[in-house]
Parts: C-alpha cells; structure tokens; sequence
C-alpha cells in the first residue's frame, strides 16, 4: 500500500518556480474563489429574503383578520342591541344618549 506513495524525485534540471507567476496564480484562485463565494451565498440570500417577504405577508393578513373580526363583532352586538331594544320598546336615542332618558322620566314625575 505505502509502495504507491512514493515521492518523486525533483529533477535537477527543472528551473525553479518562478515567484510572479506563483502570486499571479494564488491571487487568480482568490479571485476565483470569491466570486464563487458570492454566488453560493446569492442563494441563501434569496432565499431569507424569500421567506422575510412570506412572514411579513402573513403577518399583514393576520392583521386584517383581527381588524375584520373586531368590526363584525362590534356590528354584532349593536344589531343585538337594537333587536333587543325593539323587542323592549326602547327608542334609539335612548341607546345613543342615555340623559335623554333622564330628561323624560323628570317631566313626567
């Protein structure tokens, strides 16, 4: 197995690397490398943004819901609260101004 692992001789007769050529070569894999990056991380990105826009629509949606509930609720119990004073006899101003109903009871007593 450790007979595959040889290291090779260095030839004598090969020039040494040349320095500008090794740091053209590491500065082109930075390089690379960056722009790599970028575009790996684009992705992700995108995708938190995918999901930002989603939560805030939903949240948007929830909102309007309770609105409408609110709303309806409130239509709900002043239609109960007419029925209720027709089914009494009780006149609308009564309901919306309860000292008219004090004024009233003074005259006649």
């Amino acid at each position: 197995m450790f007979g595959r692992w040889k290291r090779k001789k260095k030839d004598e007769n090969t020039p040494p690397p040349d320095r500008q050529d090794h740091a053209a070569e590491r500065a082109s894999e930075g390089v690379a490398a960056d722009v790599l990056n970028g575009i790996a991380s684009s992705a992700a990105v995108s995708m938190d943004q995918a999901i930002f826009a989603q939560s805030q629509a939903q949240a948007a949606l929830f909102a309007t819901m309770v609105r409408e509930q609110r709303r309806m609720t409130k239509e709900s119990q002043l239609d109960v609260l007419k029925y209720t004073a027709d089914i009494f006899g009780i006149s609308p101003e009564v309901l919306t101004r309860p000292g008219v109903a004090a004024k009233k009871d003074h005259s006649h007593g």
